[in-house]
């Protein structure tokens, strides 16, 4: 079982850098959508991995995609899931401006509904 685990944590990895270089890629092809999407996906596999600190950069750096594309309902769910990787680390001073910077975008949400339950998730 052991073998099993560790076959599999060097697939993950593979994936992770596959996916981190597909995210480069369509960054500058212009393809903003699918370069956030690569990099969040490579942050999902690195928390599996328990590699807490480059979780969170994926995440922060497909947060900055998502931005720039105002689509704020994805920058802040990105910018939560970057947090979480902080505190899993025990990095409490890192999570700390992440939920401010989530929290000071809900405003922008345009559904009252999703403000409102960001502003439970975040306080």
């Amino acid at each position: 079982m052991g073998k099993d685990l560790e076959q599999r944590k060097t697939k993950d990895r593979f994936s992770v850098e596959k996916q981190i270089l597909k995210a480069e890629q369509l960054y500058k092809a212009k393809q903003f959508k699918k370069a956030g999407k690569s990099y969040h996906l490579a942050g999902n596999l690195l928390l599996k991995l328990n590699e807490y600190e480059k979780a969170k950069v994926c995440f922060m750096d497909s947060a900055k995609i998502f931005m720039e594309m105002r689509r704020f309902d994805t920058t802040i769910e990105l910018f939560r899931q970057s947090g979480e990787a902080c505190l899993r680390a025990n990095n409490f001073r890192d999570a700390n401006p992440i939920y401010k910077e989530a929290l000071n975008l809900v405003p922008k949400l345009k559904s009252e509904g999703d403000r409102n339950s960001n502003y439970v998730i975040f306080s």
